[in-house]
């Protein structure tokens, strides 16, 4: 329904403001106006309908002042008016014989009353709006409730409410663990745990915790808040939650109400859930402000001089952050062993006793984002050398038996961590840190390092304590937890040991990681916080019980609620790196990583480090094309991006042709996070006409999981490097997978990992498009590329090299049985055959039944007149799939 003021309206109100005349409006005109669309504009032109088309003319009957620039007109048709129908309404002035005003509606029926049925009572209002239209028209009497719509002015005062919230408080925004996601016990459901919150300014309740089911991973759940009625009248915020790969924004329904979405979590699997909600709201921000308020104000040097008493709030003006004092100068209450002996930006000894702890916490997280944003950038800079920090215990020291090939007596050497320490055992020389500064090196333009700060038999306290030099570099990993959990539990015999008093326990590995964290983070490092690695004790296994490995999990667990509340990368080093590798391939006796466990962790960890702002996500189906305006592409060349007429990727660029980077003696790298285990992942690209070679390395060459190459059809051991002679296109559609020389690696486990390729013999160019992404199991039972068994037959005799047929046999005359070995109990296989017959009478070969392991085919020639059968000459045969 739309409404205006005519032309002649307006012209009318100015000549009387100008002659000092009242307007008089005095008639309301109904007419049905047949094909008017409703909901298109009026011409401000318009006039009155033919007088065929009007249906009843009827005088004002009531005006009300709504301010001193809008006035109502108002009329009532009661059960006694018509019968008519009615689609447009005039407001005239007879007076001065001029049309004031016009409203297009949709068709309305008037009914009259008659024997038996009431009629319809309608009231119709027309609010004029116009500068001094009060004083112009001489209505002074204010209008009734009935004359006035307030359904927008209610719209309006709730929107300004809603924005109100958003400006003070935050946009979105929840109370403690309301909306919350978490895993239940029952596997694939999750709950969106009961309480309240604010999505878009608008406060919503969730009175029950809401269960979810999912039967994929990864996985976003957003809330979907709206305001509305009950049929009552009650007003309030409703909700609702959408699961869905795919992003969500605010949206309008059907009904014209505003829906806003907010994404509450990421769950990636059964048991992993990233809380994206944030639960800093109007009462952090006034109790921040409070104590901001009332605490004392000075420097560090009058810090250390003065006298606090205990829990007194001091702003230190260095720094520019807030400190608590503590009558102690334990950092875990009550234990000695944890005492600060030293100053930090965390720490403030106070001479009179005490110390004054960081409590500024709500500034951590943002400083990490800004520290992830400089990083970022670094790597980007081919002019900025990037520096990184690794803290940590025996396994990033990377700690070898004695005496180990490759390794380096470190005992008794000065570890420059500025508390005077030596080191106590030999190292790897290719530690895993070591193996980050190598891919860097090999990946990055510019200058970088990367620092082994790991010190054997540390726990996440005593590497606080030990770690006192300020190194400047740009970013830090740190992994704590192993041995924490082997002092609790003493070695894992003692569980209790978890949620104990010692000083070891769950809860004091929290609170001394989150200082740990937040003190690199306040030194303007981006910071990954990693997992607890495999941890089978160092007395051995643990037999039955497994103990000290279900235990460490616990460790696991709290560095990564750590993680997210500082705004840190958490790397599951169980879970997302070493995940399916035996625990005896990849450690030197269960806990120490061997070397090819410490380049595994290296290369990956690495792989995490570079993505800071892409972190290309993989699984079935994905395509990660190689332009590093879309994806992370990591190079040292100056590789150039080129259009490509000749390669499979799909098209996208202004000119309308593929694009495609130039492969150069330098590696191109893509990092990338495989969200599923068990995908194939072929290289699409292509050489000239003349040939090239190229290398492709998955994971910088480290030793991949075989538990895949566990089959018949897959022979030796999984590779990491392959040196591939091409010409021409290579792509998904032409990789045999039988073929271990193609251009496709296994990605068995889920996680971080990287695919790195350069040319590397050839006059020819090499061109890289590309990576796809299959599981192994599509390809396994369908892949149309990949042979499961072949051979040739002669005479019916089977000819050299024949692989994985067992027999052909001739049972009838034109009839043949092939037997096959299948390590897949299944049929879904199909079977290729290219008969080689010197006359070109025309061959039908047909299936007549599949088992397993054989198959029976008949061949036959049309002799002109009908379709018979015959035995051929020679014959091929290809069984494909059903691997």
């Amino acid at each position: 329904m739309s409404q205006v003021i005519t032309l002649a309206g307006e012209r009318l109100f100015a000549l009387k403001a100008q002659n000092n005349q009242q307007l008089d409006i005095d008639t309301f005109i109904f007419a049905y106006v047949p094909g008017q669309d409703s909901t298109a504009p009026i011409d401000r032109n318009e006039g009155l309908p033919p007088i065929g088309q009007r249906v009843h003319t009827q005088i004002v009957q009531q005006t009300g002042l709504i301010n001193e620039n809008a006035v109502v007109y108002s009329s009532v048709l009661d059960s006694l008016t018509g019968p008519f129908d009615f689609n447009w309404v005039g407001l005239y002035s007879s007076v001065n014989q001029t049309l004031i005003a016009i409203i297009h509606t949709p068709t309305v029926s008037k009914t009259v009353t008659v024997p038996g049925a009431a009629g319809n009572i309608l009231n119709r209002n027309f609010v004029i709006e116009y500068s001094g239209i009060a004083e112009l028209t001489g209505i002074t009497v204010d209008a009734e409730t009935w004359q006035l719509d307030y359904t927008a002015r209610l719209n309006g005062m709730d929107e300004l409410t809603r924005q109100l919230a958003a400006d003070m408080n935050g946009k979105d925004w929840f109370i403690d663990d309301g909306f919350k996601v978490e895993p239940r016990s029952t596997l694939n459901t999750f709950k969106v745990a009961a309480g309240a919150g604010y999505v878009s300014g608008l406060r919503v309740t969730l009175a029950a915790d809401h269960i979810l089911t999912l039967s994929s991973y990864p996985q976003f759940v957003y809330v979907d808040a709206w305001f509305d009625g009950t049929s009552e009248s009650i007003w309030k915020g409703h909700v609702a939650f959408t699961v869905t790969t795919t992003e969500m924004d605010d949206y309008i329904d059907v009904n014209g109400r505003n829906h806003y979405v907010f994404k509450l979590a990421r769950i990636t699997a059964a048991d992993v859930v990233e809380d994206l909600r944030n639960i800093e709201g109007l009462k952090e921000q006034i109790e921040y402000i409070n104590e901001i308020t009332l605490a004392k104000r000075m420097s560090m040097a009058n810090a250390k001089k003065n006298k606090f008493k205990n829990g007194d709030k001091v702003f230190i003006t260095d720094f520019g952050y807030l400190y608590s004092y503590k009558e102690s100068r334990f950092i875990i209450e009550g234990q000695s062993q944890s005492e600060m002996t030293y100053d930090d930006n965390m720490h403030i000894l106070v001479n009179a006793g005490g110390m004054l702890q960081f409590d500024d916490w709500g500034k951590v997280k943002n400083t990490q984002s800004v520290n992830a944003a400089k990083f970022a950038g670094k790597l980007k800079d081919r002019t900025s050398g990037v520096t990184v920090d690794c803290y940590g215990d025996s396994i990033t020291f990377g700690q070898a038996l004695p005496n180990t090939a490759n390794a380096t007596n470190k005992i008794g050497a000065q570890t420059g961590f500025g508390d005077g320490s030596s080191y106590n055992h030999w190292q790897f020389n290719n530690n895993y840190p070591q193996w980050i500064a190598s891919f860097f090196a090999e990946n990055i333009y510019q200058y970088s390092a990367v620092n082994n700060f790991g010190y054997s038999g540390d726990r996440t306290i005593t590497g606080y304590l030990r770690h006192r030099a300020v190194s400047g570099s740009d970013a830090a990993t740190i992994m704590y937890g192993v041995n924490d959990c082997l002092f609790a539990t003493s070695n894992g015999s003692q569980p209790s040991g978890l949620t104990s008093t010692g000083m070891y326990n769950v809860g004091n590995y929290s609170v001394a990681l989150r200082l740990f964290v937040a003190k690199q983070i306040l030194q303007g490092k981006s910071v990954t916080v990693l997992g607890t690695a495999p941890f089978a004790s160092l007395v051995g296994f643990d037999g039955s019980q497994l103990a000290a490995s279900k235990l460490a999990r616990a460790y696991n667990a709290a560095a990564k609620k750590v993680a997210l509340e500082l705004g840190c990368r958490f790397i599951d080093v169980c879970q997302d790196i070493l995940n399916q590798y035996g625990i005896m391939e990849i450690t030197q006796e269960g806990t120490h990583l061997s070397a090819d466990g410490l380049k595994i962790a290296g290369s990956r960890i690495a792989a995490a480090l570079v993505t800071v702002e892409t972190e290309n996500r993989v699984t079935n189906g994905s395509v990660l094309i190689a332009n590093p305006n879309i994806a992370c592409v990591l190079s040292k060349s100056s590789g150039n991006l080129l259009p490509n007429d000749t390669s499979t990727t799909p098209r996208g660029t202004i000119d309308n042709k593929r694009t495609t980077l130039n492969v150069e003696a330098n590696w191109i790298t893509i990092p990338f996070f495989a969200e599923t285990d068990s995908l194939v992942m072929f290289i699409n690209g292509s050489c000239a006409a003349s040939g090239a070679v190229f290398e492709i390395i998955l994971d910088s060459g480290a030793l991949q999981s075989d538990f895949h190459y566990q089959r018949v059809n897959f022979s030796g051991k999984p590779t990491a490097s392959k040196e591939i002679a091409k010409s021409g296109k290579f792509n998904r559609e032409n990789t045999n997978i039988s073929d271990d020389t193609q251009p496709f690696f296994v990605v068995a486990n889920r996680g971080w990992h990287s695919l790195s390729i350069r040319k590397n013999s050839g006059d020819s160019s090499v061109l890289f498009d590309s990576i796809t992404f299959e599981s192994l199991a599509s390809v396994l039972a369908s892949d149309a590329s990949g042979v499961t068994a072949s051979c040739s037959v002669s005479n019916g005799a089977l000819g050299a090299g024949a692989s994985n047929i067992t027999s052909v046999s001739e049972d009838y005359p034109g009839e043949f049985l092939i037997t096959f070995t299948n390590s897949m109990a299944n049929n879904k296989y199909t079977v290729a055959i290219d008969v080689n017959e010197t006359d070109a009478d025309p061959v039908a070969i047909t299936t007549r039944y599949k088992t397993v392991g054989t198959v029976g085919m008949a061949f036959n020639k049309w002799n002109g007149t009908a379709w018979v059968k015959f035995k051929p000459t020679m014959f091929t045969v290809q069984v494909i799939g059903g691997r």
